[in-house]
C-alpha cells in the first residue's frame, strides 16, 4: 500500500487562499498570539522550524488584515450556523474536493467549472454541503441520483431542499440566509471569486518562505511514507476501511492551517460516484517535534486540554449521543432517528466530538460510523483524578 501513498510537496494556493479567508472571517488573527504561545510552551521554543512557521503565518494574517475589508470577508466566509459557510454553499468547495492533486488550477478554472455544472448536479452538491454524512435513501429522496435513474424534477428538488432547511436545528435567520444563497447563488460567485483570487495573490508574495517550510515538512514525512508507517499513523486518528483507501492517499502540506490535519475520503460525495484518492492535508508543523499524538507536559496543560471536552459534555445532546455510541457504532441517520434530530445537527455534534478525539469516525460501506473512544475517555478521567489528588 505504500506505493499508493503519494506525498505531493507543492503549495495548493486555491486551498490555502480559501483557508486564509475563513480564518480572517473567524477573527483568528486576534487569537493567534495565544495560539502561538501555547504551541511554543507545549512543544518547545528551541525549534527553528516551529518558530519560522508561526512567525510566517502571523505575518500573512497581519498582511491580509490590512488588505481585506472585514465586512466583505465575513459576508461570504464567516460561519452561518452549524459550521455552514456561504462560500461553501455557493462554490461547493470545488478546490478541496474535486481535484486535490491538480494544484496548478486557478480561481478562473474554478469559475469556469461552476458555470458548466448542471442544475441537478449543483443541487446534489448544495445538499451535501448542508449535510455531508447523508444516508443514500434520504439523499435520493430529496435530490435524486441520475446514475441510478432516480430523477427528481427541478421544482420538487427545490421544495425538498427548502423543506429540509426548515427542519434543521438552526435559527430562522440562518434558514432564510441559506435559502437566499440557494436562490441567488449566481450573485455570490463574482465577489467570492474576487476575494479568493486576491487571497491567492497575497499568498504568492510569500512563496519562497512557504515552500521552504513545506520542504522541511516533506523531508520528515517522506521517510514515514517510504517505510510504510504513514497509514497506520493516520489510522490512529481516522479509522478507514480498505475501500476508503482503494485508490490510495495523497498527502499535501498546508501552511495557513499550520497545525491542522484534514482528511477527505472521497467516493460518497455523490451516490455512485467514482471513488477517488483520499486526500490528507497536513499542517507543516506536524512532524518529529510536533504531531497529533504529542502528550501535554504538566497538570496545567492537561487540564487545559480537558476543558473543551467537559464543555462539550455539558451539552445534553452531545452527552446523550456519546452514551448511545458507547458500546456499538452508529451512523448519522441512526443517531438522528434515535434522538429526533436532523442529520445536519447530528453531523455538527459528531464533528465536534471527533475533533475532541473522544469519538472515532470510521468509513464503512460508504457510511461514516461513530463510536466512543472509551480508552481515551477513561485515560482523561484518570488524569483528572490525578490532578485533584
Amino acid at each position: 500500500m505504500k506505493d499508493k501513498v503519494i506525498l505531493l510537496n507543492k503549495i495548493d494556493y486555491l486551498f490555502e487562499g480559501y483557508q486564509l479567508l475563513q480564518l480572517l472571517a473567524a477573527n483568528k488573527i486576534d487569537e493567534y498570539d495565544k495560539f502561538k504561545q501555547s504551541i511554543l510552551e507545549k512543544y518547545g521554543s528551541d525549534s527553528e522550524h516551529t518558530r519560522a512557521t508561526l512567525d510566517l503565518v502571523k505575518k500573512i494574517l497581519e498582511r491580509a488584515n490590512e488588505v481585506f475589508r472585514e465586512e466583505d470577508v465575513k459576508l461570504y466566509f464567516s460561519e452561518i450556523e452549524n459550521e455552514i459557510i456561504p462560500a461553501d454553499l455557493v462554490m461547493c468547495w470545488y478546490a478541496a474536493i474535486e481535484k486535490p492533486q491538480d494544484v496548478e488550477r486557478t480561481v478562473a478554472d474554478i469559475r469556469k467549472e461552476y458555470e458548466q455544472i448542471s442544475a441537478a448536479e449543483y443541487d446534489m452538491k448544495f445538499f451535501k454541503e448542508l449535510e455531508f454524512d447523508m444516508d443514500d435513501t434520504e439523499f435520493e429522496r430529496v435530490v435524486g441520483c441520475e446514475e441510478r435513474g432516480i430523477i427528481v424534477e427541478p421544482s420538487k428538488r427545490m421544495r425538498n431542499i427548502f423543506s429540509y432547511i426548515q427542519k434543521m436545528d438552526i435559527k430562522m435567520d440562518s434558514k432564510m440566509r441559506i435559502q437566499d444563497i440557494y436562490l441567488n447563488r449566481d450573485a455570490y460567485v463574482d465577489p467570492i471569486c474576487e476575494l479568493w483570487e486576491k487571497a491567492c495573490t497575497l499568498l504568492r508574495e510569500y512563496e519562497d518562505e512557504m515552500q521552504s517550510l513545506c520542504d522541511e515538512w516533506a523531508e520528515y514525512w517522506q521517510r514515514i511514507v517510504e517505510d510504510g508507517r504513514f497509514l497506520p499513523m493516520l489510522g490512529s486518528i481516522v479509522e478507514m476501511d480498505k475501500d476508503a483507501i482503494e485508490k490510495g492517499v495523497c498527502i499535501l502540506p498546508t501552511v495557513v492551517q499550520c497545525a491542522g490535519l484534514m482528511v477527505y475520503v472521497y467516493g460518497k460525495l455523490i451516490p455512485m460516484r467514482r471513488r477517488m484518492m483520499t486526500t490528507c492535508r497536513m499542517g507543516v508543523l506536524l512532524g518529529e517535534e510536533f504531531n497529533w499524538n504529542s502528550r501535554m507536559r504538566d497538570d496545567e496543560d492537561r487540564w487545559e486540554e480537558m476543558q473543551p471536552v467537559f464543555k462539550a459534555l455539558g451539552d445534553g445532546s452531545k452527552a446523550d449521543i456519546l452514551m448511545f455510541v458507547k458500546d456499538k457504532p452508529a451512523y448519522g441517520s441512526e443517531i438522528a432517528k434515535q434522538f429526533s434530530l436532523t442529520t445536519a445537527t447530528v453531523s455538527h455534534h459528531m464533528n465536534k466530538l471527533v475533533q475532541l478525539r473522544i469519538v472515532q469516525a470510521e468509513m464503512r460501506d460508504g457510511r461514516v460510523y461513530y463510536q466512543a473512544k472509551k480508552d481515551t475517555l477513561r485515560e482523561m478521567f484518570e488524569q483528572c483524578k490525578r490532578i485533584f489528588e
